[in-house]
């Protein structure tokens, strides 16, 4: 399953180009999706194939369509958009993505387009096939989700609408490849916060509406690489449901900013954080390519004072990194206890914002995580 790419800042509006985000499909075959300009009412899409062929060929040619949208939530008449042939220039970054021999691209135009979200996770069927002349070289069948996802001063937001994640640890079945409760994560608006998912989780994920954030790591906590890391958010850039990332607080500076350079032009509008700790006075500067931090506390503390006032004017997301969480997904059992944990500690921080006399803080908080 994969998810179309598109830059984050653009991404609230709907309005501008996108970033590229790829996948490999089999040695044969890498297909990469870029959601272009976008709004309520029309977007564009476009595909682009590698083919991975030996020997000279004529031109390759991309052609095939998009049938949806199609959700575990709704039903909704489908559509089918056809994929138009397109130079290979068009609509992608030379100097960031080169091009090699075997490339086809193609691009959907969407009229009333349904874009997924946790509410209504649409998604839609593409069915490509590449072309040498008649001969029929390599397919594609997967899945697909439009996502409009961004940045507004402090906050996220998602389909046009301000969006407050509140996200709790998942433990996972089958070897964490499965979200063990995603239907009460949903019906509670509560995300899977998640080290390292994997395909089959993100998968469950895109069609069960669960909003991930995913802890990027080690499970066998090798040295920080770089270019593992941006794998990885090539990867999950690729699911509509992991929408949101986040460097470890064990990354320094210089080692979040090459991350961050690493997947850029790849993380789509996928956000890319970073955690820091929040008993040191906040960063006065924004690494290039993170798009908000996270602050991560210990139960029972709160932020250094200089967060009242001194905080970067991006989203800032509060993580309570040893809380117990009481409702974790498939063991609570009633879903209104899911978010308990996002909730106290909601509360906790509205109070120490107002213990130095003011009223409120200057900012509200983008976000809130338990785990």
């Amino acid at each position: 399953m994969t998810t179309p790419s598109c830059d984050s800042n653009s991404a609230a509006s709907g309005s501008s180009n996108a970033s590229e985000g790829v996948q490999s499909d089999g040695d044969r075959l890498r297909v990469s999706v870029v959601l272009g300009p976008c709004d309520a009412m029309r977007a564009e899409l476009f595909v682009r194939v590698d083919a991975c062929v030996e020997g000279d060929c004529e031109p390759f040619r991309l052609t095939g369509t998009l049938v949806g949208p199609r959700s575990s939530i709704a039903t909704t008449l489908p559509a089918t958009v056809r994929l138009v042939g397109m130079p290979a220039a068009v609509g992608v970054d030379a100097s960031r993505f080169p091009r090699p021999a075997g490339e086809a691209l193609a691009k959907a135009i969407f009229t009333e387009p349904s874009f997924w979200t946790p509410e209504l996770p649409n998604l839609y069927q593409l069915d490509a096939e590449v072309l040498c002349g008649d001969h029929v070289i390599a397919s594609c069948h997967r899945l697909l989700g439009l996502r409009r996802l961004g940045v507004r001063g402090r906050s996220f937001w998602l389909d046009g609408r301000r969006w407050v994640p509140r996200g709790i640890s998942c433990q996972a079945a089958s070897g964490g490849a499965v979200l063990r409760d995603g239907k009460s994560l949903r019906e509670a608006a509560v995300a899977a916060v998640v080290v390292d998912p994997e395909e089959g989780m993100c998968q469950q994920a895109d069609r069960e509406g669960v909003a991930i954030v995913a802890l990027l790591g080690d499970a066998a906590r090798q040295p920080l690489d770089r270019n593992r890391l941006a794998a990885n958010i090539v990867g999950l850039a690729m699911h509509p449901s992991a929408v949101l990332a986040v460097v470890p607080r064990e990354a320094s500076r210089e080692q979040a900013s090459e991350i961050a350079e690493a997947a850029r032009g790849l993380k789509g509008t996928m956000l890319l954080g970073h955690a820091v700790s929040g008993l040191l006075p906040p960063p006065q500067t924004m690494i290039l390519g993170v798009d908000y931090l996270v602050v991560a506390l210990q139960a029972g503390e709160v932020p250094h004072p200089a967060w009242r006032r001194d905080a970067p004017p991006v989203p800032l997301v509060a993580w309570r990194e040893s809380a117990l969480v009481t409702g974790m997904a498939g063991m609570a059992g009633a879903a209104g206890g899911l978010r308990d944990a996002c909730d106290g500690l909601q509360a906790s921080l509205a109070a120490w914002g107002t213990s130095d006399g003011t009223r409120q803080l200057p900012w509200d908080w983008a976000g809130y995580l338990a785990s």
